[in-house]
């Protein structure tokens, strides 16, 4: 797989701050792409990569769901604590609500430091 997105990309996208292709892998055909696509946004503070992982709080696999959830924990943006607050008392699945849960200790813990 040659021409196709690799992990090794995603980093070198993520370092430079290439948000837009990021978010295009998060749509890729390969799972493991996907999931690597979504934590990296997470490493990203562009209002883009934020918005893109709001969406995918609604994406219909609750593992997508909670990556996301966790990479809004890392961008720490106060923003997003209304998102994840939600997802913490609504999401039907057990896991993505704790995810939500843990994200927004993130977030609080970072508003603190600032």
């Amino acid at each position: 797989m040659f021409f196709g997105v690799t992990e090794e990309k995603i980093k070198k996208w993520t370092h430079k701050g290439k948000v837009k292709k990021i978010i295009k892998a998060t749509e890729d055909s390969n799972e493991e792409i996907r999931i690597i696509a979504i934590s990296a946004l997470g490493e990203l503070q562009a209002d883009e990569a934020f918005n893109k992982l709001v969406l995918l709080l609604r994406d219909p696999d609750a593992e997508i769901r909670g990556l996301a959830c966790e990479a809004l924990g890392r961008q720490g943006k106060a923003l997003a604590t209304e998102h994840l607050k939600y997802v913490a008392t609504n999401d039907e699945n057990e896991d993505v609500r704790e995810k939500a849960t843990e994200a927004l200790g993130l977030v609080d813990t970072q508003q603190e430091e600032e």
